[in-house]
């Protein structure tokens, strides 16, 4: 296929369709607000970025087959937010970055266990998911909470954060009197958990969904009308906008759920006052939300990176000049990385959800 000799092209391989289409189309969006505006304003060295997107099954073996063939056919200078830790896991054992010679940008989940070492061509949007439940385990300490349970997936990467919570939970003298674990592929668990809770984890004062956004707001959704109060809490993968979408009765009002980014709604930060004006400008179809919000950072520090290549077009020198991208303010929030740490951001958070379904910090 013929190249566009005008465009830079970034790719986002993802299921745009199925469970996880929410994820993927709310990074998409949030990535497209910033680049439309930035082709409005002249694109990056007279060159529009064009924003590429290839809906895959959320299968291991066909994304990275489908990450070959778009390095194939688009030649893009970078891969952005692949999904699903399965998904990630394979795309890093198969070193397709490497192989392609194309970074990859932003993950969800934040993936702990790929952090350390560093691979020189992953660059992260935000801190892991350990520090994101170590930050939820420490706000339920202040709070004088003392026993928790914990709900989640029963794979490698869900479990390890389990193992992190118990840790986090011993050193602040907080007990994990429960624990549910419930297959990916067999949700009908999920009600043996909630009943395991509303009987025999009473006792705990919260528990921290380790599940995706929708199982989460049933687990709340069913607490409540059990007459349950018990706090719930779930990593930033629980998206506020979708839990309130599938909670029931109001019900998703005081979920806490930690974040690796600002409140997009902020009226102060100056980041998130642009990331608003683009958004509206550019993607008036929709509504921005904290993975918008990601997926709009991320296409910032792009853009950095890319106006600072000779060749903007170069995959290779966008991974350098990513990696050279020391500590700045983005707009009221620092980023940066260096070869020894590709977490680009350090913020986290506890943020609650309101009534309306945004969140309050």
């Amino acid at each position: 296929m013929a190249q566009d000799k005008n465009a830079i092209t970034i790719a986002q391989v993802a299921p745009f369709s199925g469970p996880m289409a929410f994820y993927a189309q709310s990074l998409h969006e949030g990535m497209q607000a910033y680049f439309g505006w930035i082709n409005q304003q002249g694109g990056v060295r007279g060159l529009r970025v064009e924003l590429l997107a290839v809906d895959t099954p959320l299968d291991p073996e066909q994304t990275v087959q489908a990450y070959a063939q778009t390095a194939r056919l688009h030649n893009p200078v970078a891969f952005v937010y692949p999904l699903s830790p399965t998904v990630i896991d394979a795309l890093m054992d198969a070193k397709i970055a490497r192989r392609l010679g194309i970074p990859i940008v932003g993950t969800v989940p934040q993936m702990y266990r790929r952090r350390h070492p560093v691979d020189p061509n992953l660059f992260f949007v935000g801190v892991s998911d350990a520090r994101e439940v170590q930050k939820i385990v420490e706000h339920i300490a202040t709070l004088g909470m003392r026993r928790i349970a914990v709900v989640h997936w029963n794979d490698a990467t869900t479990t390890g954060l389990v193992d992190i919570i118990r840790r986090e939970a011993a050193s602040r003298g907080v007990a994990v009197v429960r624990e549910f674990p419930i297959l990916p592929d067999g949700r009908g668990d999920l009600a043996g958990a909630i009943e395991g809770l509303d009987k025999e984890g009473r006792s705990a004062s919260a528990v921290i969904s380790l599940l995706a956004a929708p199982e989460t707001a049933k687990l709340v959704s069913d607490l409540r009308a059990r007459g349950s109060r018990m706090a719930v809490y779930g990593p930033s993968y629980n998206d506020a906008s979708l839990v309130s979408k599938h909670a029931e009765n109001g019900s998703h009002h005081g979920v806490s759920i930690s974040q690796i980014v600002p409140n997009p709604d902020s009226s102060i930060l100056p980041l998130a006052i642009d990331f608003r004006k683009h958004f509206a400008a550019h993607v008036p179809q929709s509504g921005g939300n904290s993975l918008s919000f990601q997926g709009y950072i991320a296409a910032r520090l792009i853009v950095q990176a890319l106006l600072r290549c000779p060749d903007p077009k170069s995959a290779a020198c966008l991974r350098q000049e990513l990696e050279n991208t020391r500590p700045h303010d983005l707009g009221g929030l620092t980023a940066g990385y260096s070869a020894s740490n590709h977490d680009g951001l350090s913020y986290v958070d506890i943020g609650v959800v309101s009534r309306s379904g945004k969140l309050i910090r």
